[in-house]
């Protein structure tokens, strides 16, 4: 995405996914768990976000870029 890391669409207190263009997804990690995602990014502007309600408005997200 092209829009600041803060600025992602929302409904329901949640990121709104049916508009932005979602290219890896992982499913709900439990507290003290870890899981990991593989994928083949084309270069652009991303977001990593926490999509439980709430948590992308307490500032869990993190911008990067693929080169």
């Amino acid at each position: 995405t092209d829009l600041a890391p803060d600025q992602l669409p929302i409904a329901g207190g949640q990121v709104d996914e049916s508009q932005v263009d979602v290219k890896l997804s992982i499913d709900e990690i439990p507290g003290g768990d870890t899981k990991s995602v593989q994928g083949d990014l084309p270069a652009g502007n991303y977001v990593l976000i926490c999509n439980v309600p709430g948590h992308y408005q307490l500032g869990m997200h993190t911008a990067f870029t693929v080169k």
